[in-house]
């Protein structure tokens, strides 16, 4: 470490750390697979829509989510996510031409071969930081260190359904303060003076709070009440029949339906029952990949906000 000052910083962030791993750790185990990726899409959107709010970068929030989505699929450029390719071809698709200023091989070198599981945690505030100290391109820089940020959480398995973005931007003030305050990298290769351990600490504490949120949010108990009330409302409006909450709650508990179990959940004849399942398919609410394939959630953007308050709210 720099100084013997810096030590018991240095220990919280540790814990922060671990604190992240274990609530990203609960929250992806609390969903089915088929829900937290259908829910990934929403997470997408938000991440795009809570960084342009963050920088006012000017890009379409399709092309962030669209590069995102390659990142969490492992479809992006190949490499370590603070290495000048992966961050150059970023870049290019998210704003269709090389616009790399400054020499970014010192910043590969220390922050690509990080040691230890929890100090490559404690790196991704920290690169985050000096990427934006740095300010490798011609502008956008935010958005390519959010979505390094999100490619180096997804390497170390703690990305999961939870808004980076979004918890960086509910406390916006105190994120540009921190951001603009000069944080040199030390001779370990990660941490600076006070100004960047301060900056790591805050990322961190607003991730592990975010994490939280979001497993309260989608917490079956707290989450099911609330698409039960959109039901009924969509019901009494003629939007939907009657027999689509017992669907989509089976849905959400056990993240995908073969066709012919829709029968056995509503009390109905087979014909009512394919009308719920093409109703609900035809609101967005399900998917499938064939015919005879199983049914699978999905999220449109027209129930975010209902089925997940405050999720997009700015």
């Amino acid at each position: 470490m720099a100084n013997e000052a810096a030590e018991p910083v240095y220990g919280r962030l540790h814990d922060l750390a671990f604190e992240l791993v274990r609530e990203v750790s609960a929250l992806n185990a609390s969903l089915r697979p088929r829900v937290c990726e259908a829910f990934s899409d929403v997470i997408r959107a938000v991440n795009a829509r809570y960084s342009a709010s963050i920088d006012g970068d000017g890009i379409e929030t399709s092309v962030h989510a669209q590069v995102e989505k390659r990142i969490d699929t492992g479809s992006a450029v190949a490499g370590h996510p603070a290495s000048t390719a992966f961050l150059r071809q970023i870049y290019r698709d998210l704003y269709g031409f090389d616009g790399l200023v400054a020499e970014l091989a010192r910043f590969e070198e220390i922050y690509t071969s990080v040691p230890g599981s929890f100090r490559q945690v404690l790196a991704v505030p920290a690169s985050y930081h000096r990427l934006l100290q740095i300010r490798p391109f011609a502008h956008g820089n935010g958005p390519v260190a959010r979505l390094m940020a999100r490619a180096e959480l997804v390497r170390l398995r703690i990305a999961g359904v939870w808004s980076l973005a979004r918890a960086l931007a509910r406390e916006l003030p105190r994120y540009q303060e921190l951001v603009a305050a000069p944080a040199d990298s030390d001779d370990s290769g990660i941490f600076g003076n006070q100004a960047l351990m301060e900056f790591c600490r805050f990322f961190l504490a607003r991730a592990v709070e975010e994490a939280k949120w979001m497993r309260h949010l989608l917490d079956p108990a707290a989450l099911l009440p609330r698409v039960k009330l959109f039901c009924e409302e969509e019901r009494d409006a003629a939007r939907l029949p009657e027999g689509c909450y017992a669907v989509l709650r089976e849905m959400i508990l056990r993240g995908e339906l073969p066709r012919a179990d829709v029968e056995s959940i509503v009390p109905f004849r087979e014909r009512k029952a394919r009308q719920i399942s093409s109703s609900l398919r035809d609101r967005g609410l399900l998917v499938s990949g064939g015919v005879r394939a199983a049914l699978v959630p999905a999220f449109p953007e027209e129930i975010v906000e209902r089925w997940f308050p405050g999720l997009s709210r700015e």
